[in-house]
């Protein structure tokens, strides 16, 4: 984040919400940007209630306004809310990178998936968007140009 600052690169904030009492209330512990990684006042900020960043938030056309074609995203949860949103970003015809290192998944136990630890889901997640068109870098220094 810090580097795409000092680079002048629009960023894009995507923040998952709900309702009062909700999970991610933005007002919330779930809900709220962590300091280190809250916009700042000339970042734009799509607060959405689904884990697509696409869907009913007006996120495309504020990239297609803004002339971005070629996205970085980092986020969590990787398998969730990175997955289907660099998936749709994809889609929509953007070019698309994932920062591995700058993503996270954990599992919600809701006792449907076994066997399956945080390391394992995120690593699938970047599997399954590697296979679909999405670049994968390491980390931050692994960006192509």
């Amino acid at each position: 984040l810090a580097t795409a600052r000092s680079c002048q690169t629009p960023i894009v904030h995507l923040q998952h919400v709900d309702g009062p009492g909700g999970l991610f209330e933005p007002v919330g512990h779930g809900g709220r940007f962590i300091d280190s990684l809250a916009p700042d006042n000339n970042e734009f900020v799509v607060q959405n209630g689904l884990a697509n960043g696409f869907a009913m938030s007006g996120l495309d056309d504020h990239l297609q306004y803004i002339g971005r074609k070629n996205l970085i995203i980092a986020g969590f949860m990787t398998h969730i809310s990175v997955s289907l949103t660099a998936k749709a970003a994809i889609e929509r015809g953007y070019r698309v990178c994932v920062i591995a290192d700058a993503c996270a998944a954990t599992l919600v136990a809701d006792g449907n998936v076994r066997d399956l630890d945080d390391k394992t889901l995120h690593s699938r997640a970047l599997y399954f968007l590697g296979e679909n068109g999405v670049e994968i870098a390491a980390g931050e220094g692994d960006l192509a140009a």
